[in-house]
């Protein structure tokens, strides 16, 4: 007789899995962003996402603009140091503080009521 959750453990592997290709990204930015700034007060999915757990088009301003800035790239979903980087004197969420000193400060780059 099969056990009566094993259909639902299933289900969740096979979402899991199904996910896993899209979370290397996440992570391989993540770490990118870590590396770029390593004393970042935050570093987590609403930095570049509106929401909490980071979906693909659910982007953010700041997200927005490195999304922008890496159009043209080969491997425009994997983001690099040199990519945060180049967007530090902007303010992408346009509230009169750079991306850089709001990533210092611990406050979100891409929301213009974090600052």
């Amino acid at each position: 007789m099969r056990h009566p959750r094993g259909w639902f453990i299933g289900l969740i592997l096979s979402v899991a899995l199904g996910t896993a290709g899209p979370a290397w990204a996440t992570m391989d930015n993540t770490k990118s962003f870590k590396q770029a700034y390593p004393d970042a007060k935050v570093a987590g999915c609403k930095t570049c996402h509106q929401g909490t757990v980071g979906k693909k088009g659910d982007l953010n301003a700041y997200g927005l603009a490195l999304q922008k800035a890496k159009a043209e790239a080969a491997d425009a979903k994997k983001l690099t140091v040199e990519d945060y980087k180049a967007l530090d004197a902007e303010d992408a969420d346009g509230d009169g503080m750079a991306n850089a000193a709001e990533i210092t400060a611990g406050t979100n780059p891409g929301d213009p009521a974090s600052k």
